[in-house]
């Protein structure tokens, strides 16, 4: 792993080069960066991120100059020559009472970002939780933890070992991407089987109700 770090965060640099340490090590190179503060390189990709201090995010705030930033971040499909595989804004640091902007309009900007400009948000506190923030994103990304799907256990349901033979056939079938348990009934009621459903060609499983051109063409190639 390798993290680029913008000349212009000079308050920060010194409190991550313990990152450099780190088992296997992390190499850590200050430089310019065209956009953004931090740009951790894995491999042939990399991870972009900006990060504000929390005078500096309402500055931008009152400014509109944080619109711009990251309209720009999120347009932004490459940097130095590596695709960007993703994006994080840090705030970091803690607002003080007295603030020059009302709540409301800080967390109508923290779900503008998320939701308007699919960039994911992180606050850090303190010194301390930038260093753990950063250092937990390193280790996830070199295991590759960002990129899998949620353990089955969160989301498929409980299989009972007494459910009727058509229904665990419905089960099963209903864990395939695209069909689910409206689908699973219907392409049973036609075909009778998972085995007649998983050789049946797109044009015989478009004559199942509910299954159009696009998704018959989706489970056709999931079982070929």
């Amino acid at each position: 792993m390798h993290i680029l770090i913008d000349h212009r965060e000079s308050a920060v640099q010194s409190l991550l080069m313990p990152l450099g340490s780190q088992t296997p090590p992390v190499h850590i190179d200050v430089t310019h960066l065209p956009l953004g503060d931090f740009f951790l390189v894995s491999s042939d990709t990399g991870v972009l991120i900006e990060r504000k201090s929390t005078s500096d995010f309402l500055s931008s705030l009152r400014s509109n100059r944080l619109w711009d930033q990251l309209l720009r971040l999120m347009k932004a499909d490459t940097l130095l020559g590596y695709p960007l595989k993703r994006k994080l804004l840090i705030v970091h640091g803690a607002f003080d009472q007295d603030l020059s902007i009302p709540w409301p309009q800080i967390m109508g900007a923290y779900m503008e970002i998320l939701f308007v400009y699919d960039i994911p948000l992180v606050v850090c506190e303190d010194d301390e939780a930038l260093y753990q923030c950063l250092r937990i994103l390193i280790q996830r990304e070199t295991q590759g933890k960002n990129d899998v799907l949620p353990s089955s256990r969160w989301f498929r349901k409980h299989l009972s070992p007494h459910l009727p033979e058509m229904d665990l056939r419905r089960y099963v079938l209903a864990s395939v991407p695209s069909v689910g348990d409206v689908l699973a009934r219907n392409l049973l009621d036609h075909f009778g089987s998972i085995a007649a459903v998983a050789n049946a060609t797109e044009k015989r499983l478009q004559q199942v109700e509910g299954i159009g051109k696009k998704k018959a063409g989706k489970i056709y190639s999931i079982f070929h």
